[in-house]
């Protein structure tokens, strides 16, 4: 059994859910968003770069579980680690419907598209990840633009560096 220093106990914002699917847990939209619509404001935390696991209690969850995060379920920024935490739970794809606006710490995700109720939130992991720091991956979206192997930003030929260059975030590592 973990021995659990402290935990943080963190809001999730109503219209969205943390729900089960094949790769494990994702992000949901509870009701219709439309594209353009911001679908949430997240302000993560800044932790120290450890090899320290962290503990949190999400408000608003249906269930009653509390997370553990360790590092490769964080972004390096500089000397130390941005933790998301509920935003943690939103899945990678190549052609995402949804896409962060603002810094790394404080940002809002936008829908790209209109998503129903029931549907998945996504992001794509090359926007804020430079170096995908220990949990680099082969993408399974299935995507007609997927980019097959997930390591960074960095990972990607030049060319497709250029065409996402308006879209990476300038905070993300």
């Amino acid at each position: 059994m973990d021995t659990i220093n402290s935990i943080h106990l963190v809001q999730i914002p109503k219209n969205v859910k943390i729900s089960k699917n094949q790769y494990g847990y994702c992000l949901i939209a509870t009701n219709d968003i439309q594209s353009n619509e911001i679908i949430f404001h997240e302000e993560n935390i800044l932790i120290n770069d450890t090899n320290e696991d962290i503990y949190f209690k999400l408000i608003n969850c249906e269930d009653n579980i509390i997370y553990k995060i360790n590092n490769t379920n964080t972004v390096k920024h500089e000397d130390k680690r941005i933790l998301y935490t509920w935003s943690g739970f939103m899945n990678h794809s190549c052609d995402t419907n949804s896409i962060s606006i603002g810094e790394s710490l404080n940002y809002d995700q936008v829908a790209t598209i209109n998503i129903k109720a029931g549907e998945e939130i996504t992001c794509n992991y090359l926007r804020f990840d430079y170096e995908c720091n220990s949990h680099q991956f082969v993408c399974q979206c299935g995507s007609n633009n997927c980019h097959e192997y997930i390591g960074g930003f960095k990972s990607l030929p030049l060319e497709k560096q250029i065409k996402m260059l308006d879209e990476v975030s300038k905070y993300g590592n």
